[in-house]
């Protein structure tokens, strides 16, 4: 991962790495099947030994977000260090607990390269 210049952030929660790209996963809803669009942001934690091991972030976009172009935003900016405003969701189900990352509504990607 390149050293990125650091530039200060608004407030918030972000997400802070190298851009992957987009994707469109198929799935399925009591209302029937939809699109769910996601941006890949690869991240450096440590692993336990002194190093660092890459880890793969999935953002969730809203269906306005994929209209407003955030979906091309991203892929335009894959290679590129980036910081995506994100609020953590939270759920149960059937199969167990966990959590999503949804971008935030009224952002943008920032490019922390520019």
């Amino acid at each position: 991962m390149t050293n990125a210049p650091q530039k200060p952030l608004p407030p918030g929660v972000y997400v802070s790495g190298l851009c992957r790209g987009t994707r469109v996963e198929q799935i399925r809803t009591q209302q029937g099947p939809r699109d769910r669009h996601l941006i890949g942001v690869e991240v450096q934690v440590p692993d336990g030994w002194g190093g660092h091991r890459s880890e793969l972030i999935t953002i969730r976009l809203s269906d306005a977000q994929v209209r407003e172009g955030a979906a091309g935003q991203a892929q335009n900016l894959v290679g590129r260090h980036v910081a995506i405003s994100v609020w953590i969701q939270a759920w149960a189900g059937q199969r167990g607990a966990g959590f999503s990352y949804q971008m935030s509504n009224g952002t943008a990607i920032l490019d922390m390269e520019a």
